[in-house]
C-alpha cells in the first residue's frame, strides 16, 4: 500500500512523539504532554492531532514498552542459558533495572492489566508459570 506524503509525515511525527515520551521515562521523568511537545518542537494542543488524549499516548507507550521487553527477552533467550529459575529471574531483574521509568508506567497503568500482560510475555518468553514463580521467589530473597 502506498501512503501519501501527508500520511507519511503524520506517521513520522507520531513516532517522534512516542520516542520523546519514552525518552522522558528513560530519563526518570514523569510523562508530560507539554514536555513531549517541547522536546519535538510542537505546541501541546498540536499533540491532540496525533493522540486524542494523554491516556491514548500512555497506552501507546505501554504497548511499545511491552513489545520492546518481549523482543529483548527473546534476544536474551536466544543467547543465554535460561534453563534454571535463577536465570529467568536475572533476565527479568536486569530489564527492570535498566528500565525503571518505563516500569513505573507499566505498573501504574489503569487496573494493573498491563502487569498481567507483562507476566504473560515473560511466561511465553522464558518458560512455564512454575519456573516464573520460583524465579520471583528467588529474586525476593
Amino acid at each position: 500500500m502506498t501512503f501519501s506524503r501527508a500520511e507519511r509525515r503524520h506517521h513520522q511525527t507520531k513516532r517522534e512523539i512516542l520516542d520523546a515520551a519514552l525518552e522522558q521515562l528513560r530519563a526518570g521523568k514523569p510523562l508530560s504532554l507539554r514536555g513531549v511537545a517541547a522536546d519535538i518542537g510542537l505546541t501541546a494542543p498540536a499533540l491532540y492531532r496525533y493522540f486524542p488524549n494523554a491516556a491514548a499516548l500512555e497506552a501507546k507507550v505501554v504497548e511499545t514498552l511491552l513489545e520492546e521487553f518481549h523482543q529483548e527477552a527473546q534476544d536474551l533467550r536466544a543467547t543465554a542459558d535460561l534453563t534454571d529459575a535463577f536465570a529467568h529471574a536475572s533476565v527479568t531483574r536486569d530489564w527492570m533495572e535498566h528500565h525503571v521509568g518505563e516500569l513505573r508506567v507499566l505498573l501504574t497503568a489503569p487496573g494493573f492489566a498491563v502487569l498481567t500482560e507483562l507476566l504473560g510475555h515473560l511466561e511465553q518468553t522464558t518458560g512455564s508459570d512454575r519456573e516464573l514463580s520460583a524465579a520471583a521467589a528467588g529474586a525476593a530473597l
